[in-house]
């Protein structure tokens, strides 16, 4: 195998290279340096038709994502007109995924009101705004999603003046940052409203705790600008410590009290996220919004089971798909190069769909897509997660099969899709015949890893000499190492034995370090050489504090199925 990567010795080396990386990106050392909020295109016309309903006593209705985003503008909203804002005509809702993606038109049938806000969610939302507009009503889309231009734009020219769009990605838009979370654009537009009335506020640290939340939570790039800024001001200069929420205390109170960005992505938003797939995403917010210590501690109690149930129907139903549906599962003799199951499963295993088919793929290495059937309208709608360097998006869009889909979005590793129940089959054979062209090299599984080191240069230093360099997440991950290793010892744990220790040394076994390995593909053999890539982690088992390894993955030395590629290459 060959790693073509950089090789390190030195810890500072490392160090330059992340000093390098962030200089690449626009910075912002200071809230005061956020761009104004009238650099979003409609920020004054959302101003304007807030302040024409609020004069006139008008029904508000404010419309949320479902999500961990969604949810935080729940939450803005909320303490906004609870604690700051003296108006009683206003209702707050949450979409329900099971219903459809979005602000749609039943919402307003189902909730009339004279000014529709939704935080989140409707840029695409053209059929609802239609549906709002005949009833008389006004419409703001807060949103921070890319525009379908196929879409666009979301109404026509003679109600101007009756719709407004903050969205950084509209066109013609001047915010010079478009990757920023739909609570970001949130607090813009709060913001807006809260100086126009000269509410006596500091917008910034008042809901800080939801820019930074859902920063991690919806995998803005941390390398930059004012996503990096917030979540590091957040954890850094500990104000998640004396944040007024009584969910981040109740958070740090029992899971971590010092927490970094991936303690939060992998501790708190599974929990939140996880009401949305398993109940309803209201009990999400009625978590975020409790101010007494023991509700909020019980609901967060409440968030953990719905979690673990989330986990224990991913793996019943990944069980079944496994016994049920080997048809459709590659094997030595039919040499399938992608999965695509025809599920008929219970509605409660909608919201695990994309997840079962990340594990298929990661299983079979191919790309996998988990379709659960619709009686109502006779179609098929599920998720579906790619490998190596496919494109599954590109996939289903070619001429032979987008013209047979209701529905299709994503991006090249994910996707959601929608399939009438007559086309199924043609698009099953369509997509076997365009995964059978692909080469052989694109299903490769590719790992990621700054570059190559020898155990013996490592030490805990190292540890804590990269966490000065929190935030870790999307366009900045936390740095992960390749080093040849010799496994000494291996013991599985866990209930259903899918976790793994390892004892690894360095190839002159000068080194020793425990290893901990999650979803494990296979159980090394005991004096064999590997490539082990990780990340530097901390055993403080009994107190004492030692440099660990966290396994990313491991593969046999002259094994050729394998791509280990450099992490920043492509950010």
């Amino acid at each position: 195998m060959d790693l073509n990567l950089r090789k390190f010795t030195k810890i500072e080396a490392v160090q330059e290279l992340l000093t390098s990386k962030l200089k690449t990106q626009p910075q912002i050392n200071s809230y005061e340096e956020f761009p104004d909020q009238y650099l979003f295109k409609d920020m004054e016309k959302a101003q304007n038709l807030f302040i024409n309903a609020i004069s006139n006593n008008k029904k508000i209705i404010i419309i949320c994502d479902s999500d961990t985003d969604g949810l935080s503008t729940y939450v803005i909203s909320w303490f906004f007109f609870k604690d700051h804002f003296n108006y009683d005509n206003v209702e707050l809702y949450i979409t329900n995924r099971n219903e459809g993606y979005g602000f749609l038109p039943f919402h307003v049938e189902r909730y009339p009101g004279d000014l529709y806000i939704t935080f989140d969610n409707g840029i695409t939302a053209s059929e609802a705004i239609k549906a709002a507009l005949d009833t008389g009503a006004n419409v703001i889309i807060n949103d921070h999603h890319q525009i379908d231009p196929d879409n666009w734009p979301l109404y026509p020219e003679e109600s101007k003046d009756r719709v407004a769009v903050v969205d950084p990605w509209q066109p013609e838009d001047q915010f010079p940052f478009k990757d920023i979370s739909g609570a970001v654009v949130c607090w813009y537009f709060y913001k807006t409203i809260a100086e126009k009335y000269n509410l006596k506020i500091d917008m910034y640290h008042e809901f800080l705790s939801e820019m930074a939340l859902t920063s991690i939570s919806d995998v803005m790039p941390l390398d930059r600008h004012i996503s990096r800024f917030v979540v590091k001001d957040f954890l850094e200069n500990k104000k998640a410590q004396t944040s007024k929420r009584q969910y981040i205390k109740t958070f740090l109170d029992t899971k971590n009290n010092e927490p970094n960005a991936e303690d939060i992505a992998f501790g708190l938003v599974p929990c939140l996220n996880a009401t949305q797939r398993i109940t309803k995403a209201d009990d999400g917010a009625v978590f975020l919004i409790q101010e007494d210590a023991d509700n909020s501690l019980k609901w967060m109690e409440y968030l953990d089971k719905i979690n673990d149930t989330r986990k224990e129907r991913q793996q019943l139903l990944l069980d079944y798909i496994e016994k049920t549906y080997k048809d459709y599962l590659p094997n030595k003799n039919n040499n399938l190069k992608f999965i695509m199951i025809p599920g008929k499963f219970h509605s409660g295993y909608k919201g695990v769909l994309g997840i079962i088919a990340g594990r298929l793929a990661e299983k079979y290495r191919c790309p996998a897509i988990v379709l659960n059937y619709n009686e109502s309208n006779k179609s098929y709608s599920g998720s579906g997660r790619s490998v190596g360097s496919i494109n599954i998006l590109e996939l289903f869009r070619k001429p032979n099969i987008l013209p047979h889909l209701t529905h299709v979005g994503g991006h090249k590793q994910a996707l959601g899709i929608g399939i009438p129940e007559d086309k199924l089959n043609e698009v099953y054979s369509n997509i076997l015949e365009e995964a059978n062209k692909l080469d052989d090299s694109q299903f490769i599984p590719i790992v990621k890893s700054v570059g190559y080191i020898d155990l013996k240069s490592l030490d805990i230093d190292w540890y804590y000499k990269l966490n000065e360099f929190e935030p870790f997440g999307h366009m900045f991950p936390r740095p992960s190492f390749t080093s040849k290793v010799i496994v000494k010892k291996t013991t599985l744990i866990g209930k259903q034995k899918n976790h793994l220790i390892m004892e690894v040394t360095d190839e002159k076994k000068n080194m020793k370090f425990k290893a901990l390995w999650f979803f494990h593909g296979f159980v090394p053999i005991e004096g064999k050489e590997y490539y082990l890539t990780f990340k530097p982690d901390i055993d403080d088992f009994r107190g004492e504090a030692k440099l660990a390894l966290r396994v990313l993955h491991l593969d046999e030395i002259n094994n050729s199925d394998i791509i280990i590629k450099d992490a920043f290459e492509d950010l």
